[in-house]
């Protein structure tokens, strides 16, 4: 799982990168999740791709987990670049709030 490869979980959760070099040269993460309510407890986000393209709109694919559970969002075709991140936001709180796991449902028996 993504989530075991500590490089990939690290470089996902950067928010900014200083390039080493004779210059200081900082990289900032085009992530708006980074500092949504989706990346705070008790939710983590466990890794995100962004893409665009004329055909496609603007695209963002993500699991987001929430303790021992998770879901992977994906939003095809948004307006622009931070509508897509809106979109992702709705569509995984709605699958939270709506979503019962088993053993939740058998805890709650």
């Amino acid at each position: 799982a993504t989530r075991d490869i500590p490089e990939i979980r690290q470089a996902t959760e950067t928010k900014t990168y200083a390039l080493p070099s004779n210059k200081t040269r900082k990289i900032q993460s085009t992530d708006l999740l980074l500092n949504s309510f989706l990346n705070q407890q008790p939710y983590e986000i466990v890794v995100g791709k962004t893409g665009s393209l004329d055909e496609a709109g603007y695209c963002l694919a993500t699991s987001i987990d929430r303790g021992p559970h998770g879901v992977l969002v994906v939003a095809l075709n948004s307006e622009t670049h931070f509508s897509r991140f809106d979109d992702v936001k709705a569509l995984a709180y709605w699958a939270f709030s709506r979503w019962q796991w088993e053993d939740e449902l058998a805890r709650a028996r």
